[in-house]
């Protein structure tokens, strides 16, 4: 991993942060005796989670935690979840037998009272009737206020249903490991104390040319129709017969979930004479091509030819709707637009799972006149905080101070908010980054998601011309809203994301007003920068590889 932590520099996170990593790194140790039992004492147990500080609370038997210790008997007590080499407390209460949810005493009944199974991402079966995506990777709970208790059992994820919680959920478990979270929260207070900002290397050029040359921009509009791209939300087709569709990468695309609850995608054309077959989104039996009437099944079968007689002694089989390779991942959808196999690797997917469950809230698109890359430029620096974002966001950030990062091909950027040294004597264990820090990624080529304290905001950056970008963005928020109070809830942090962001837009298009004046020939960026820098190098790389192929 590449890093903006200067070499040669010491760590100096307070004294139990250091006690913190090193057990976050031994993963495995937890102390038992403390804990109120042995490992082999938990299958059959029954349990319920509770997030820490809250009394939500919901049902499950103990050989459902992997790698979990728990106490004995009622009350509430700690619960180590060891997950993937961390430890992630959280508080349990402990039963015997528990009460049922037709509010009868159970023998180890896995339900409680009242609460609910929400099935857990990753999955790829259907919940039909919650229709979401589940695994056994992680377990969250909300209450039913008064809804019957629908029981998840672990053999058979379709019986799982999530209850819907109209209140913003901040204490859901926290999606970045507990000792990344650690080592971040170090290195940011290090930063704090040294009053530099995260540099590497040394400063840099690039040529003003790139934003110019529209030899350059017909490459990268074939990249993006070569590469995994993000496409469009996953609670846009999350059940059977949802579809989208998607114009900016250059070649129509629509996706769709079949009636088996499988993600697909396909080139948006229909297989006769290459009519345009689906609009928007929306949510149907079959796809039925408008023009003459070809009609589709979701899994992109020819099914329907009016008067077929007319095609006598032509094989129509081979003329399904042409598919492409796509994923589901942190509650989007990834398309390649080129047909043929295709992979993508998310360096830091551990810290954006938790947003497979989000929902997409107040989708967006608006074009303004820049090239696409300044956007990205403009993202990956927090030096012009204190100028640029003056009367929004600086007040609450340090200047010119992050914590960075760039694992090929992404980056991820770390945002300390000016309450992160209240915890500096916290108890480690007890940390939520996103509390007192706003983080940043970006998934390459053209995609930022900026994850906050409840919800994450997501962007996407289409070139339409060589000055001219189309962004398409859109919330990720835990749970459709279902009160006034929650809708003008998130309402009030999407106008506050635009405002700062509208500034950065401005700057970018100071920049593009410039740039055929010969002013520059050439930019010029500090180590501070160094994230554009490392942009640059593997778009410059991308584009090299695609140009061989």
């Amino acid at each position: 991993m590449e890093s903006g932590t200067p070499r040669g520099s010491s760590f100096a996170a307070p004294a139990p942060w250091r006690r913190a990593r090193r057990r976050a790194a031994r993963g495995s140790e937890v102390d038992a005796g403390a804990a109120g039992a042995a490992p082999d004492q938990l299958p059959g147990a029954g349990l319920a989670l509770v997030g820490a500080g809250d009394r939500r609370a919901a049902g499950l038997r103990g050989d459902d935690v992997r790698g979990a210790l728990v106490g004995r008997g009622a009350g509430r007590q700690r619960l180590g979840l060891l997950r993937e080499g961390g430890v992630l407390d959280v508080e349990v209460h402990v039963f015997l037998g528990i009460t049922s949810s037709k509010g009868q005493r159970g023998d180890r009944d896995p339900s409680f009272h009242g609460c609910t199974f929400i099935p857990v991402r990753g999955c790829s079966r259907k919940c039909e009737s919650s229709r979401s995506v589940c695994s056994a990777r992680s377990i969250r709970a909300r209450p039913a206020r008064g809804s019957p208790v629908r029981q998840w059992d672990s053999r058979n994820c379709e019986t799982g249903v999530e209850v819907p919680d109209p209140r913003p959920d901040r204490d859901r478990l926290r999606p970045v490991r507990q000792e990344t979270q650690i080592e971040l929260l170090g290195r940011a207070l290090d930063h704090i104390d040294r009053r530099r900002s995260d540099a590497d290397g040394e400063p840099f050029e690039l040529p003003v040319d790139r934003y110019l040359d529209p030899s350059i921009l017909e490459r990268e509009r074939a990249l993006l129709r070569s590469r995994p791209v993000a496409v469009g939300f996953a609670s846009q087709v999350a059940a059977p017969g949802d579809f989208l569709t998607h114009d900016h990468a250059g070649v129509p695309l629509v996706v769709t979930r079949d009636h088996d609850g499988v993600l697909r995608a396909f080139v948006n054309a229909c297989r006769h004479r290459g009519a345009r077959i689906a609009d928007a989104c929306g949510h149907a039996p079959r796809l039925v091509c408008p023009y003459h009437g070809w009609s589709y099944n979701l899994s992109g079968r020819l099914e329907g030819v009016p008067h077929r007689q007319e095609f006598a002694g032509v094989d129509l089989e081979p003329r399904g709707l042409i598919e492409l390779p796509v994923w589901q991942r942190f509650g989007l959808i990834f398309a390649c637009p080129t047909p043929g196999p295709a992979t993508r690797v998310f360096p830091f997917a551990d810290d954006l799972e938790e947003l497979s469950t989000h929902v997409l809230h107040a989708p967006s698109e608006r074009s303004r006149r820049m090239n696409w890359k300044l956007m990205m430029d403009g993202s990956w620096e927090t030096y012009h905080f204190r100028v640029t974002h003056e009367k929004t966001i600086a007040p609450y950030f340090f200047d010119n101070l992050g914590v960075f990062d760039f694992v090929e091909p992404d980056l991820r950027m770390v945002l300390p908010k000016r309450s992160i040294v209240d915890v500096r004597d916290d108890d480690p264990a007890t940390f939520r980054l996103r509390t007192h820090a706003n983080l940043l990624y970006g998934l390459f080529p053209n995609t930022i998601v900026l994850v906050q304290p409840d919800h994450a905001m997501v962007v996407t950056m289409w070139p339409t011309a060589i000055d001219r970008t189309t962004l398409v963005a859109g919330m990720l928020i835990p749970e459709p809203p279902q009160t006034e109070k929650a809708r003008a809830y998130w309402q009030k942090n999407e106008a506050i994301f635009w405002s700062a962001i509208e500034e950065d837009i401005a700057m970018g298009e100071r920049i593009q007003s410039t740039l055929a004046s010969g002013a520059n020939r050439s930019f010029l960026f500090g180590r501070c920068e160094h994230l554009i820098g490392k942009f640059h190098r593997i778009l410059d790389r991308a584009l090299l590889d695609a140009t061989s192929r």
